[in-house]
């Protein structure tokens, strides 16, 4: 993560896991000093343009994720137990900092979904081949 965010300080990964069936959260903390003046609005802008053809991956609006906090669904997997999708979150503020969070379902999106996934870009497949995202999955 240092190597390619270009952050001068090493940043602190913290994983969290709750008493849920499935799911984890990845949360990184960037201090101010790593944003030169950039805020959460920039960095969803960023992840937005970034990740918007991903099936895989949904960038959550500052709206959406302060709207988790207040709703008590920090945690929670909308439609998504047993999916493959990564939601990606973002905190705070430029003056004291970000925290990015990834949200996922470490059943699903977990080392045997990710697996897959590698797999099927490596072979030169469609990336989601073989893997079921969403309330399908839960299906399945």
């Amino acid at each position: 993560m240092h190597r390619f965010s270009g952050v001068d300080r090493m940043p602190v990964f913290v994983p969290s896991v709750d008493h849920h069936y499935c799911g984890m959260l990845v949360s990184i903390p960037l201090p101010a000093a790593a944003l030169q003046g950039l805020g959460r609005d920039d960095v969803y802008a960023v992840w937005r343009e970034r990740y918007r053809d991903e099936s895989l991956v949904r960038a959550l609006s500052p709206v959406e994720c302060d709207a988790a906090l207040r709703d008590g669904r920090y945690l929670d997997l909308p439609d998504e137990g047993m999916g493959n999708r990564l939601d990606l979150l973002v905190y705070g503020g430029a003056a004291g900092g970000v925290v990015l969070v990834g949200r996922l379902d470490n059943l699903g999106k977990g080392a045997a979904g990710n697996a897959v996934q590698c797999l099927n870009l490596m072979l030169g497949l469609e990336e989601t081949r073989g893997l079921v995202s969403g309330a399908a999955s839960a299906a399945a």
